[in-house]
This record gives structure tokens, sequence and C-alpha cells, in this order.
């Protein structure tokens, strides 16, 4: 484990809640680039990253660290509970979001999720990650063609890599807003269960593992903005 974190008190109050809580901290630094160091001289299972560093912020820290360790999990770490900087942070390579306020248990168990290579949100992160988002169109002139998924990102599932349609990036969308199964029938003028079945193809068709892991997977792959 490495974490990352500018504030001293913060920084050794981390390094003990690690290390009560059986992890194995391989270094606690205080800037992107002494973590950079750490993690060219140490293997790091994960990264546990504040945002607000001396040399770097907001989504420039995960940048860095995801290409100094493409392999390794970042999970991040952070007082911030704004919608477009949490799916930023996705954007930019964070497996994981986690408030500093949030029970010690959660912060244990989102740590765990992204050493197995899962999604690592509980669901306070998931609700502000579903904030309101800016609008944008699905369909452009009256384009109904698919939109393919990228083939040169791993999507970090059995992806089916066939083509997402319209509806369904519609679809993707409300998802991403926190709409449950009824509110999206309601808005998008269908069935529940019809919708019940199209969220679990999509789920499928992204190789996620539920939907938030489907929202992470679609703000990385810039399927949704």
């Amino acid at each position: 484990m490495l974490a990352v974190e500018d504030h001293p008190v913060m920084r050794l109050g981390v390094r003990a809640m690690l290390e009560r809580e059986g992890f194995i901290v391989v270094a606690a630094t205080a800037t992107c680039a002494e973590a950079l160091g750490s993690l060219a001289e140490a293997r790091a299972d994960v990264v546990l990253l504040d945002l607000n560093l001396p040399d770097a912020s907001g989504t420039e820290a995960v940048i860095r660290v995801r290409e100094a360790a493409p392999a390794v999990p970042i999970v991040v770490f952070s007082v911030e509970k704004t919608p477009a900087l949490i799916r930023a942070v996705v954007r930019a390579g964070a497996n994981g979001y986690v408030l500093k306020d949030a029970p010690i248990a959660r912060v244990v168990a989102a740590l765990h999720a992204a050493a197995a290579g899962l999604v690592a949100m509980g669901p306070d992160e998931a609700a502000l990650m579903a904030g309101p988002m800016p609008e944008e169109r699905v369909h452009t002139n009256g384009d109904e063609r698919a939109a393919p998924i990228p083939e040169t990102v791993n999507l970090g599932g059995e992806a089916t890599h066939e083509p997402l349609t319209p509806r369904e990036l519609e679809l993707l969308r409300y998802m991403a807003e926190g709409y449950t199964n009824k509110e999206v029938a309601r808005a998008m003028v269908l069935a529940e269960d019809t919708v019940k079945k199209a969220v679990q193809t999509l789920i499928a068709k992204l190789g996620a593992a539920d939907r938030t892991h489907a929202v992470v997977l679609a703000l990385r792959n810039r399927l949704i903005e």
C-alpha cells in the first residue's frame, strides 16, 4: 500500500489506520514526485491518493500516478464532494473514490475492492458521482448510428464489444444521473421490466459488475461526459 497525503498529521493518521487494519504500507509520501519515486522502488498493490498535493492537484495527480504505474489501482481519498471532479478523476484513471469523512470500514472495504480489481466506491460517493450533469445530446441531427465501445481502452471485464445504440447511451446517461429503473421508465416511456432488461444488457456489453461499475466505465471511456 502506498499512501499519498501532504498534511503531516493526516499522513501519520492514515498510515497508522492502514497498518492497524493489516495493510503493509510501503511508503507514506507528501508529494506526487515522492509517490512516483516510491512506486519505482517498491511494489504497491494499491495507491491511496489525496488530490490536493503541493506539486499536483486534482486529476493531474491521478494522471501522473497512472502513467507511472498503469497496473496499480488508485483510490482517491479526498474531502471534495463535487460531482464533476469525481467524474473527472474516474475518467483520468482512478479505480475508486472515498471521502475522508467516510467510516474507516468503508475506506478499508474500498481498498480491498480496488486490490481485487473492483470499483472502489461506496454509496455516498456513487451518489455524488451521479449528481447533476451538463446537458448533452444523445442524438445529433437525427443520427441514429450506434456508438462503438473504444477498443483502445480496457473496460475491466468480459465486455461483448457490441456497439451501443443511441437509446443505450441515453439509458447510460440516466443511470449516471442516479435514476432508478422506475424513473428511467417514465423518462424514456418504457415499461419498467423493459428498462430492467436493458440495464442488464448494457452492463453485459460494458463488461461491468453492476450499475455503478457501468457508469464508471462509461465515464472513463468517454461514452458519456
